[in-house]
């Protein structure tokens, strides 16, 4: 059996001769794994051997293969280091909260597991592991690892994105605001340190924030922070971190130190510019209606100057 990897990579092709019981030696371009019974007893890439030569060869993308069935390799066995392997692998494909995901064109006639495959079909055309977890009503965390693991397996693209306002649903909380630790790590990696979040439904404030495991898209508020924003449970908010910008020079909130939503941080460092971009605020859900510069006063973070 020989062929490339442009239908299946190496960790598909390994699994499926494992399943079959076989015993042989799996070559690709200057390595291999050779196989007892479906289970890999040695590995070799380069001058590379035993773990570090079966977590390269798992990561090749591209490359021919062949199988010599029967051929054997005495040697110690690897079975141990392949969870391994495979735990580094996952950990290396990085999927953020806010990053776009599509489905590559490698999905199409890939066997997948059934939860697998209800993902990929909530996923469309494309979502954020944080609208997915919408969608699907599945952990947030859960999301990101299942979509890491297919992104592995490249049957999915991964475009990193700015972390941006998060549109959630409100749940009771016993004090203050939480919000799901993923999120809280997502802003925090890229805006830096903060400590309270805006939270805009029918009122908006600010609340003094903290992150708890799995909340995902529904961020705990305190009773009186329901009460003081005219909030019920369930409701959808909109919820982005309080980031000090010191800024000069425009003719509305000029003074330094004035609290913007990340959405305009983006607009100031990287302006996205035409009529199908994203508002450049990230307050408002869909296309702006014009062109907008950001060096265009007047502008707050409450008004976005496209409507």
């Amino acid at each position: 059996m020989e062929g490339d990897f442009r239908l299946l990579g190496p960790i598909d092709l390994l699994q499926l001769l494992a399943q079959g019981g076989k015993t042989g030696a799996f070559l690709v371009e200057g390595g291999g794994v050779y196989l007892e019974g479906g289970r890999p007893v040695h590995a070799f890439l380069g001058k590379k051997a035993g773990k570090e030569a079966l977590l390269g060869i798992l990561a090749l993308k591209e490359g021919r293969f062949r199988f010599l069935l029967g051929e054997r390799a005495p040697t110690t066995s690897l079975e141990a280091y392949l969870l391994e392997a495979l735990r580094l692998l996952d950990e290396g494909v990085e999927v953020g909260p806010f990053d776009l995901v599509r489905p590559s064109s490698r999905v199409y006639g890939a066997t997948l597991e059934g939860e697998d495959q209800a993902l990929l079909l909530a996923l469309g055309a494309g979502k954020s592991p944080l609208d997915l977890a919408a969608a699907t009503g599945l952990p947030l965390e859960a999301v990101l690892k299942r979509l890491g693991h297919l992104a592995r397996l490249r049957l999915l693209e991964v475009h990193p994105r700015v972390p941006h306002t998060a549109r959630l649903r409100v749940a009771l909380g016993g004090r203050g605001a939480q919000v799901d630790r993923l999120l809280l790590t997502a802003w925090r990696s890229h805006y830096g340190g903060f400590a309270r979040v805006r939270v805009r439904g029918k009122g908006e404030g600010s609340l003094a924030v903290e992150g708890v495991e799995g909340l995902g898209v529904e961020p705990r508020l305190a009773p009186e922070h329901l009460l003081f924003l005219g909030l019920k449970v369930g409701e959808e908010v909109l919820v982005w971190p309080e980031v000090q910008v010191p800024h000069r020079g425009f003719r509305r909130g000029g003074g330094p130190g004035r609290a913007f939503s990340p959405g305009l941080w983006h607009a100031l460092l990287g302006p996205q510019r035409g009529a199908e971009a994203r508002c450049p605020l990230g307050l408002y859900w869909g296309p702006c209606r014009k062109p907008w510069w950001p060096w265009s006063p007047p502008f707050s973070p409450t008004a976005c100057p496209t409507r």
